[in-house]
C-alpha cells in the first residue's frame, strides 16, 4: 500500500501475545506518516453547534479528525481477528490504542500470576536409544548462526526501557529509505553522479535530439526514480537513478498504437530445460543492459527536459525521441520489434546506432510460428541453437558451443 508515495513496511498482525514487538513497528510507522502524536494523545473534536471558529482552526481540526481516521484504519489492518474483535467499538485511534494496552497489561498480569509448568521428563529407553536419536537429530540439523546483512551492521538497537519518541529513530530500517522527488535526491553527491550517469549513458546512445516543439503537440513529463541495489549480502552495490516518462499521460493513436510485446511462457523455458536435461546440454542466460533504450520509435514523441539537466539559454526547447525511454507505452514494443528484427534479418548499423541499410536475406533464426519467444537456428552439420526472450533476458541451450559463443558476443 503507497502512502504519500511511500511504500508501507509488511507489518506482522497482532495477535495478542507480539505486542512488545509489533507496537515498535506501528509506532514506527505512524511517526514516519505523522500520525503518532494523534494516536498516543488524540484530539478534542467538537459537534457541529459548537463549530464556531476561525478558518485556520476549522481546517486544523478536518486535519486532524482525516489523520485519526487514517491511523485507525491502521490499527484495524494491523491486527488479527479475535483482537479486532475487542476494537470494534473503538470511536478513535487513541481509544483503540489504550484498548490495546490494557489488554496487554492484563495478559502479562495474567502470566505473572499463573504457576509454572513443570516439563515431563522424557522416557526412559533401557537401551539409550532416545540419547542417540538426539545426537543425531543434532547432527544432521546444526544451528544456524543468523549474521545481520551488511547494511544494517550500523544501526543500534536499545534494549533498555525508554518512552522517548526519538529512539524510534532506530527502527527506520522497516521503511524505504530512497529519495522521492528530485529535490531530495538533489542534495546528495551519490544520486547526483547516479543522474549524470543516466543522462551520459541517455546521450551515449543518440535516444534524443533536441529541438523546438512543433505546432499542435504536447510534450510529455518525466520523473527521476531512485534506487539502491544492493548484492547478495546486503551490501550497497550502487546508487541507480531512472529517468522515467509519464507514460500515463499518453494519448492512443497519438503518441503510441501498438504496445503488445510476446514473452516466453513458463512452458516453453520447463520445455527447454527438460530438452537441455534430456541431451546434457548446458543452459546459458544473458540479460541485456538499458533494454528499453534500444528500441526504435515509429510515432513522434515529444517529452520535456528532465529536471536538473536543463540546457541553459534553450528552456523553452523539448527533446524528440529517437528511442524509446522507460515508461513509454510502446517500449515493450519497440523493444522487442528490435530484437525480432535482429534475429530475423541482417542489420547494417552505423558507429552512432543508426540503421543504414539492411539486405532482407534469409534469417539464420527461424521464429517459431506458434511461440513467438522462440527463435530457433541450425546449421549444415544439423547442429540446433534455441533461444527463448522474456523482455530482456535470452535464455538459450544447444549441442554446439561455437555457435553459442558467436550469439554471446553479438
Amino acid at each position: 500500500m503507497a502512502l504519500n508515495g511511500m511504500i508501507q513496511p509488511q507489518l506482522p498482525k497482532l495477535t495478542g501475545k507480539n505486542f512488545d514487538y509489533w507496537s515498535i513497528q506501528i509506532k514506527c510507522l505512524f511517526s514516519s506518516q505523522e500520525l503518532w502524536d494523534i494516536v498516543k494523545d488524540g484530539f478534542k473534536d467538537v459537534t457541529d453547534s459548537e463549530f464556531k471558529m476561525l478558518a485556520a482552526a476549522k481546517e486544523a481540526l478536518k486535519d486532524c479528525r482525516k489523520k485519526d481516521k487514517k491511523a485507525l484504519f491502521f490499527l484495524y489492518q494491523a491486527v488479527d481477528e479475535a483482537v479486532f474483535e475487542r476494537l470494534s467499538n473503538a470511536k478513535t485511534a487513541k481509544e483503540a490504542w489504550d484498548m490495546l494496552e490494557r489488554n496487554n497489561s492484563k495478559n502479562q498480569e495474567k502470566r505473572a500470576s499463573d504457576p509454572p509448568t513443570a516439563l515431563a521428563p522424557p522416557p526412559s529407553s533401557p537401551s539409550g536409544s532416545s540419547h542417540s536419536s538426539l545426537k543425531e537429530s543434532v547432527r544432521r540439523n546444526p544451528p544456524q548462526n543468523i549474521t545481520m546483512p551488511v547494511k544494517l551492521k550500523d544501526y543500534i538497537i536499545d534494549d533498555t526501557d525508554n518512552d522517548d519518541d526519538s529512539d524510534l529513530t532506530h527502527y527506520i530500517m522497516f521503511l524505504d529509505c530512497d529519495p522521492l522527488r528530485f529535490d531530495e535526491a538533489a542534495k546528495e553527491e551519490k544520486w547526483r553522479k547516479a543522474m549524470c550517469d543516466e543522462i551520459e549513458a541517455i546521450e551515449k546512445n543518440k535516444t534524443w535530439e533536441l529541438t523546438k516543439l512543433p505546432k499542435g503537440q504536447k510534450a510529455i513529463g518525466v520523473k527521476w526514480v531512485y534506487k539502491t541495489k544492493c548484492k547478495q549480502d546486503g551490501s550497497i552495490d550502487r546508487h541507480k537513478a531512472r529517468l522515467v516518462v509519464k507514460g500515463y499521460k499518453q494519448k492512443p493513436e497519438v503518441d503510441f498504437h501498438e504496445v503488445f510485446a510476446p514473452v516466453a511462457r513458463l512452458e516453453l523455458v520447463r520445455l527447454l530445460i527438460a530438452l537441455a536435461a534430456q541431451k546434457q546440454w548446458k543452459i546459458h542466460q544473458m540479460d541485456v543492459k538499458s533494454t528499453f533504450l534500444n528500441g526504435f520509435l515509429d510515432e513522434e514523441v515529444y517529452i520535456e527536459q528532465p529536471p536538473g539537466f536543463i540546457q541553459k539559454g534553450e528552456e523553452d526547447k523539448v527533446y524528440k525521441l529517437k528511442k524509446a525511454l522507460y515508461g513509454l507505452k510502446q517500449a515493450p514494443r519497440a523493444w522487442y520489434t528490435c530484437i525480432d528484427r535482429y534475429f530475423q534479418k541482417r542489420f547494417n548499423f552505423n558507429t552512432y546506432g543508426v540503421l543504414k541499410h539492411c539486405s532482407f536475406q534469409k534469417a539464420e533464426f527461424r521464429k517459431c510460428p506458434f511461440e513467438h519467444a522462440l527463435y530457433i537456428k541450425n546449421n549444415s552439420n544439423g547442429d540446433l541453437l534455441f533461444v527463448s526472450l522474456y523482455v530482456d533476458d535470452l535464455i538459450f541451450t544447444g549441442n554446439n558451443s561455437i555457435m553459442i559463443e558467436e550469439l554471446k558476443r553479438a
